[in-house]
């Protein structure tokens, strides 16, 4: 059977100071994944000028069709097929296309071309949790990923083109949870939440909660005695005012008064119990 050669590109509008148009082609040999070219142009340059020139590249490789991202997607689309080349749009993301190439790089799959724009972008990609607990991958602040970009999508559309199973790879070797063990986020969680316990204690009850909240977190914490004479203490006085009649007036502002009272000690209990701790 022949090599099999699947080529990727990300393309640009040719800005002078933009990102570059970059095009990476490989191939898969006795299960290694080799990147045979990888090619980029800064601007400016006529982005439909050098279309045609890794259109020319890629049949020489014996590759018809190419793999992008949706950059442009009708004039890119229409400037490759106008050289006869067929243009998919990537399914995926830069961050994930990064995230699912990852277990061909930590089991040594990858063969590189020497390319230090390549190795440097590589060197430099960010792998960071959001806040809805997704991987991230992106390259810093005022740098690019363009060579990376194409480098890593290649390796992706060639190992799925060819069957080769990434997310089993990804669970084996990843980051995700297997037979009860946390993930990386969930670890960093629960130490970030241990050294807080450990720094400050339970947390204690606002006054302003609810009774049936209040009774609940004592049941549990087994608040101490000066906090939850704090908490109640405004309650009875404010309910012994409000049932003397002829007294509204003075009842609420002094209902007031001891409410706050009672806040500055729940205070003042809770920086005792923060010093025992410390």
């Amino acid at each position: 059977m022949g090599v099999f050669y699947k080529a990727y590109c990300d393309a640009s509008g040719g800005a002078a100071g933009g990102d570059a148009y970059c095009i990476a082609i490989a191939h898969r040999e006795q299960g290694r994944y080799i990147v045979d070219v990888v090619r980029g142009r800064q601007g400016p340059f006529e982005p439909v000028e050098l279309t045609k020139e890794y259109a020319a590249l890629c049949k020489q490789y014996h590759c018809h069709g190419v793999v992008g991202d949706k950059y442009g997607l009708e004039w890119v689309a229409s400037a490759w097929r106008g050289c006869g080349m067929a243009y998919t749009p990537a399914t995926l993301t830069a961050s994930e296309t990064y995230c699912e190439t990852l277990p061909l790089f930590t089991r040594a799959l990858v063969a590189l071309p020497p390319h230090p724009t390549l190795e440097r972008e590589l060197r430099l990609l960010e792998r960071s949790p959001t806040r809805l607990g997704r991987e991230q991958v992106t390259h810093p602040r005022g740098c690019h990923d363009d060579y990376a970009n194409v480098c890593c999508g290649v390796l992706r559309s060639l190992a799925s083109y060819l069957g080769y199973d990434l997310q089993a790879l990804a669970a084996a070797f990843g980051d995700d949870p297997d037979d009860g063990e946390l993930s990386y986020q969930e670890q960093e969680r629960q130490r970030r939440y241990d050294e807080l316990l450990k720094r400050y204690g339970q947390p204690i009850p606002s006054p302003f909660m609810a009774r049936e909240d209040i009774e609940v977190v004592r049941a549990k914490d087994a608040l101490p005695e000066q906090v939850r004479e704090a908490i109640h203490r405004p309650r009875a006085a404010a309910a012994l005012l409000r049932s003397r009649p002829g007294h509204a007036a003075h009842g609420v502002s002094a209902a007031t008064a001891e409410f706050r009272g009672g806040v500055r000690e729940l205070d003042s209990a809770r920086h005792f119990r923060l010093a025992e701790l410390a």
